[in-house]
């Protein structure tokens, strides 16, 4: 019987549609609608079983491609070697469909190269043919790994449709008072303390100033010395000891410390939200979910702001006070290579410790913090100059005791910095919050970005009213006094730890950091809803919940959107070559060779051309791969025959 090498039927093209194509393309679309719809798996889903389902279906979808662009490449080849107008077929070609499932070798081949490279009759049919396979194979190449990506999808953080019961509503929602004389991100600061009942209405009657700095102070010094120092670390404490919820810091040390945290009504309420769900209730674990916080819309905020406070430290020492000037070098804000040098004149700057009496008629003794006012001799914006001075003396005496004099001066940076907050089980109760900054870059950022505009100014009477401490007579009398304030406090810890200039520093700047943040992060407060109204100024606190399941999304990777174009990219040829066929006034497919068997058994009932003798004669020379080959009919024998050349 007569072989039957093609077909003029549409029902043809529509089954092979059906048997090689439709399959691979439900596949590939069945998955863009899981990206587009964004679909979650259920809590505890996928199970390890699924998942190694999931990898023999990315397996079996990229069997299903191969087979697709196979059809797709064999009807081309079979196309040139059959019908009339297209130039033949270069050599090269005709194992291409065949090499989809493993086409390295073939992609760096002669059989390849030397027949793209070859001049055709029909230049439009060869370049497209050429172009055709290139692409195929970089399908066939992306297939397994982009079908894998697709198919197996990706743990993250996905909103929770929260809905609280009536009875519930006023322990998810906060409000933050504001208005034109109580504004809550303040250039100068003007209230030293709280606003918040919970921290100002104890059983003392005025917590603000009942400071606990002993814990404290034992974790801000615990920090190793440099070169020690982490780079990075998270503190949980408060100077008001067990009066409030502790908050948490992200501290950067060590030359220059750099402390953050988040703002009291914007911590707490997140604390509360988090502590208030149960799994019961959820119906997942607890440590599946996270809480979020951010302002209403409606009050024309986009992110929550929260202090960030850079803190450098230098020594002087000088023999006595008959010097004029001492000299300080620190470590500058806007580059950590450069250094910073500061003059300041005993006789004008510092003439207050020249009169400072001495105390029990000794030739020495340690003087009170004090604030200076500098900022017109410092090149770069800074917020406070703090003075720390261990001893002072009035002979120069070098040998005498305690004639050393020894001042460590502090400058203080401070300013209001976007950030967006999160608790979740690996860090709660400690609010985490997110500056789009790595632990490298906050140099950079303060290079960049700071002015005399943002910069905090903190006032000799703000930084005086923050460091009071109160005592309490017999009677229950408090007393505010400044006799054992924060910063007489801190000195006389650091100096009792620390045994060098270098260390002592970097004791003052890491107290300073911490203690001021913590300063501007309680002074203002929020209020929940069943308490009061709030105002139409009145900021609303937004608690949004998410939860980590697996889910199908663009979100934070490139690699889906890249495979999924790919994939597509297959689905528009399948289309495209389907289509041509079913359009065309005189559908065309061809039905012979569909394996390289076949097409290996017409090679050998053809008569070898000249030049292709010899089995092996030039076949690793492009030459011989650029020879045009073509069927055609044998009448009299009743066969087909392969020609070359």
């Amino acid at each position: 019987p007569k072989k039957e090498v093609c077909t003029n039927k549409r029902m043809s093209a529509i089954r092979s549609f059906v048997l090689f194509h439709l399959p691979a393309i439900s596949v590939t679309l069945v998955l863009a609608a899981f990206y587009s719809k964004k679909v979650q798996w259920p809590h505890g889903h996928p199970t390890t079983t699924e998942l190694i389902m999931l990898q023999f279906a990315a397996k079996a979808h990229e069997s299903l491609i191969l087979v697709s662009l196979t059809d797709i490449l064999l009807h081309r080849i079979r196309s040139g070697l059959l019908r009339e107008g297209t130039g033949r077929v270069p050599l090269g070609f005709l194992s291409s469909p065949f090499q989809l499932a493993s086409p390295i070798r073939y992609l760096f081949s002669w059989e390849l190269w030397g027949a793209i490279l070859s001049p055709a009759a029909s230049r439009q049919f060869h370049a497209k043919t050429s172009a055709l396979i290139l692409l195929l194979v970089l399908i066939g190449l992306g297939a397994s790994p982009f079908s894998a990506i697709l198919m197996i999808p990706r743990q993250g953080w996905w909103a929770l449709r929260y809905a609280p019961d009536e009875g519930e509503i006023y322990k998810k929602f906060y409000f933050v008072p504001r208005s034109d004389e109580n504004p809550i991100y303040e250039i100068e600061p003007r209230s030293a303390y709280p606003s918040s009942s919970d921290i100002c209405l104890n059983f003392t009657g005025n917590g603000c100033t009942q400071q606990n700095l002993e814990p404290f102070l034992a974790t801000v010094l615990g920090v190793p010395e440099p070169p020690f120092t982490p780079q990075h670390l998270n503190m949980t404490l408060s100077r008001y000891g067990n009066f409030v919820n502790p908050r948490t810091f992200t501290v950067y040390p060590p030359y220059i410390v750099i402390a953050t945290s988040l703002m009291d009504f914007v911590a707490t309420p997140l604390t509360r939200s988090y502590r208030s769900q149960k799994s019961t209730w959820l119906g997942f674990d607890v440590a599946d979910l996270m809480v979020t916080s951010r302002p209403d819309p409606s009050s024309n905020m986009e992110r929550w702001k929260q202090p960030m406070v850079a803190v450098t430290c230098a020594v002087s020492n000088v023999p006595s006070l008959e010097d004029p000037v001492m000299k300080f070098s620190f470590a500058s804000f806007s580059d950590t290579l450069s250094v910073l040098n500061l003059e300041l004149d005993l006789e004008a700057d510092l003439a207050f410790l020249k009169e400072t009496p001495l105390k029990d008629g000794k030739s020495h003794h340690q003087p009170d913090t004090i604030f200076l006012n500098i900022r017109d001799q410092v090149p770069i914006p800074i917020s406070a100059a703090i003075l720390f001075t261990n001893a002072v003396t009035v002979s120069k005496e070098i040998y005498k005791e305690g004639s050393r004099f020894e001042t460590h001066l502090c400058l203080v940076h401070a300013r209001w910095i976007d950030a967006d907050p999160w608790v979740a089980a690996e860090y709660a109760p400690a609010v985490i919050s997110d500056f789009g900054l790595s632990i490298s870059g906050w140099m950079g950022f303060l290079n960049r970005t700071s002015n005399h505009a943002n910069v905090i100014k903190m006032t000799d009477t703000w930084l005086t009213e923050i460091g009071k401490s109160s005592t309490v007579d017999d009677l229950g009398k408090q007393t505010d006094t400044l006799v054992n304030n924060a910063y007489r406090q801190a000195a006389d810890a650091c100096h009792s730890t620390k045994r060098h200039t270098n260390s002592l520093s970097a004791c003052f700047s890491q107290f300073l950091a911490v203690y001021l943040t913590d300063a501007l992060a309680s002074m203002y407060s929020y209020t929940g809803l069943d308490f009061n109204d709030p105002e139409p100024e009145d900021i609303m606190v937004d608690i949004e919940y998410f939860t980590r399941v697996y889910a199908y999304s663009f979100r934070n990777s490139h690699g889906p959107t890249v495979a999924l174009a790919v994939l597509l990219l297959h689905v528009v040829i399948v289309i495209l070559h389907t289509g041509i066929i079913l359009l065309s006034p005189r559908p065309w497919i061809g039905l012979g060779w569909g394996s390289f068997g076949q097409l290996m058994t017409l090679a050998l009932r053809s008569r070898a051309p000249f030049g292709l003798e010899n089995v092996g004669g030039g076949v690793s020379s492009s030459h011989t791969w650029k020879q045009m080959v073509t069927v055609r009919e044998l009448a009299d024998e009743h066969r087909l025959e392969m020609v070359v050349g």
